[in-house]
């Protein structure tokens, strides 16, 4: 995928996500995980944040295509003195492709939470929210699609939140939307790459504690062509 922070293409890898194995020319490229860490058990209402996504840049050659070792795996770019750059942090983020073929015909990236958080032993944190916050738009093109500033997912609730919307006869290219940028301060005050993505647990919500204690949750990410008038 590429780098949601720079403007030139930047080819990136990270362990901290997910490349989806979907084919054809409407796609959602990739997807970060969200980590929101190990935190201690309250019986106020809890407010996490998820953790940045560490990237590395990959080595590329004349015609832009990835590097490889003699294994197949990709090489970290290095600096003029050889040296392999360092990672760089950056906020949860999706990126989304259209090379659709003819005009440009436009899409929707909506998500949704399709699992409450819940743990190996079937304990779920019911009411539990997962906001999204100061959100960046990357793009090589130079249209912008809309997007929200923020949105709330709950899987209690059935509603899916439209996040990225390019207009009719636009949206041609790649998209990413980053939530926290590196140089960018949240409303906390903490740094944005950290406090843009909070999951809120209801006060008085019964936590297992102990080795199945880990809890997850799903949130599906879909594009969608935009309806033909």
């Amino acid at each position: 995928m590429l780098d949601p922070e720079v403007d030139e293409p930047v080819i990136i890898y990270s362990a901290e996500g997910e490349e989806q194995s979907e084919e054809g020319n409407l796609t959602v490229d990739w997807v970060s995980k969200l980590d929101f860490g190990t935190q201690k058990v309250t019986s106020n209402k809890g407010l996490y944040y998820a953790n940045h996504v560490g990237v590395t840049e990959l080595a590329t050659d004349i015609d832009g295509n990835v590097v490889v070792d003699e294994s197949g795996n990709p090489v970290p770019a290095k600096d003029a003195d050889g040296k392999v750059l360092p990672k760089r942090e950056r906020g949860v983020f999706v990126q989304v492709t259209d090379k659709r073929a003819g005009d440009a015909k436009g899409w929707t990236l909506s998500a949704k939470m399709t699992k409450q958080f819940t743990n190996a032993n079937g304990k779920v944190l019911t009411g539990s929210t997962i906001t999204f916050a100061n959100p960046h738009v990357r793009t090589v093109s130079s249209y912008q699609p809309n997007f929200v500033s923020t949105f709330t997912l709950e899987a209690d609730k059935s509603a899916t939140a439209d996040i990225l919307k390019s207009d009719v006869a636009k949206g041609f290219g790649t998209y990413s939307i980053e939530f926290g940028k590196s140089d960018q301060k949240a409303a906390n005050g903490g740094d944005a790459v950290d406090n843009s993505v909070q999951l809120m647990v209801p006060a008085n919500t019964p936590i297992e504690v102990g080795a199945a204690s880990a809890y997850e949750a799903e949130i599906t990410w879909t594009i969608s062509e935009l309806p033909t008038v």
